[in-house]
Formats: C-alpha cells, structure tokens, sequence
C-alpha cells in the first residue's frame, strides 16, 4: 500500500521550478538555512532526516495521501520492545513499545488502529476488510478492537512499522536534487526533489535535520501531502484490555480468489 503515490516526471524537465501548494518565501532564504543542510548532497541529507527522525523515538504524520483518505498517526519507535511492565526506567505501566496509533481511512473507511508487540488491533468503520475477512468475523461489541490475524493485517503493512513507513516517504528512487529554502509550518526549510516520482521533501533549515513535510507532484490542499510534527514527544503505546478485544482468527480470513 503506497503512502504518496508517486506522479510521472517527464524527462527533461527543471524539478527545482515546479510549483508546490504548501511552501511560502523567506526574506533572506540563505541566511534562514543555518544547519548546513545546502552544503550537502541531498541523499546525505536525507539520510540524516530518516536518521535523527527514528532516533527520537516518536513522531506523527497527518495529512491525506490521496483524495478522501486523510491519516492522522502517531508511530513510537521506541527501544522496548518486550511487553507492558518491562517499560523504560521512569516509565511506570512499562506501555512503552514500537508501534502506531491514530485513524486511518482507506477504501471509504474510517477507522482506528492500534499496532504494538506485534499485534494490530482496529475498531471502527472496517467494510475494507470485507474483501478478507469473514463477514461475522466483522462484527463487534461496541467499542472493542478487533485483533486481527497477520493475514488481515498485511494490507496494513505500510502504516504499521515506524521506521518502514519513515522510509517509504524519505528514501525515493533514483536521484535527488535541492530546490533551495522556503518556509514550511512556520519555520526555514530546505526542499529536495525527487526526480523519478516528482515529490518534493522538505527538511528543517535550523537545528537537528528531520523532516518536515512530503508533498507528491501534483498535490493539492486537500491531497497529496504529509506533514511530520511532534517529533520527541512520547506515544504509550499498549495493548487493549482483555475485555475489550475481540481477536479474529486465521479461519475467518477468506482465501484469495
């Protein structure tokens, strides 16, 4: 399942000329670019994005990456990895894991999902799963989760892991190229150019180097973009209570074709 899908760039063209629907000028943009990020080639900048960004343990993206489909998911990428009560020091319920949280919407659905040691859980408006997943299978009591079995789970692949999905959006195929700086959520931002698929990468102009947005060829205000923020900020992630889950088992999920 792609992020930002990505659009032709035709041969020959000026990537660095092409419009963008979310960055505005700056007064003095060389001035405004203080972490060295344009004396660098742009997959080594890039690369220290995907970097700094994983090492701070958490971040969330929100945006839509195609029409009608906004996602709004905070990912921890944290280092405990065992289960709840074996947290970090200082971190009472041990809730610290590797996973995601937030809503989704694909295929016309909305729903919430909860990934963390290994097992995705989602509730809410989950018809994308009728295709999958046994029609009774669907049904839930209120509120609670559905725990879904890997075979479920695979379309979901792409949002689950933080560091898969940091990727999808930060490593592009083929060259990059920088545009030069402009301003993106309030603050200096310097923009590289994906040649082969045409999406535009900015990265902060000042301090620590992290992604800020992603914004495909052709994006408009409502499609197209994902914005990173909150990067640092801890995302407790544990499983749902007992009482609240209802796990779909291998037998439920229907055979392909």
């Amino acid at each position: 399942m792609l992020v930002v899908p990505p659009a032709c760039a035709g041969s020959g063209d000026d990537l660095s000329s092409r419009p963008t629907v979310t960055a505005t000028p700056l007064p003095d943009p060389e001035a405004a670019i203080t972490n060295g990020v344009q004396a660098r080639p742009a997959a080594v900048v890039l690369d220290q994005a995907l970097s700094h960004l994983l090492a701070a343990g958490s971040y969330r993206v929100t945006g839509s990456p195609t029409a009608g489909e906004p996602l709004d998911l905070r990912f921890s990428s944290g280092s405990t990895l065992g289960r709840p009560g074996e947290g970090a020091a200082g971190d009472p319920t041990g809730a610290v894991g590797r996973g995601v949280t937030g809503t989704l919407t694909t295929d016309g659905s909305t729903f919430q999902i909860l990934a963390v040691y290994g097992q995705v859980y989602v509730r809410g408006d989950l018809t994308w799963l009728a295709s999958s997943v046994a029609p009774e299978a669907l049904t839930t009591v209120g509120e609670k989760w559905l725990q879904l079995p890997a075979s479920a789970a695979e379309p979901l692949s792409s949002f689950i892991d933080p560091e898969l999905f940091a990727r999808s959006l930060l490593q592009p195929e083929g060259a990059v190229q920088p545009v030069g700086a402009s301003r993106i959520s309030d603050q200096p931002a310097w923009g590289l150019r994906a040649a082969e698929s045409g999406a535009l990468l900015w990265v902060t102009g000042t301090g620590p180097v992290l992604p800020l947005q992603v914004e495909r060829e052709g994006a408009t205000a409502e499609a197209g973009t994902l914005t990173f923020s909150e990067v640092g900020t801890p995302v407790p992630l544990a499983p749902p209570a007992a009482d609240q889950v209802v796990v779909v088992p291998d037998s439920a999920v229907t055979s392909p074709g």
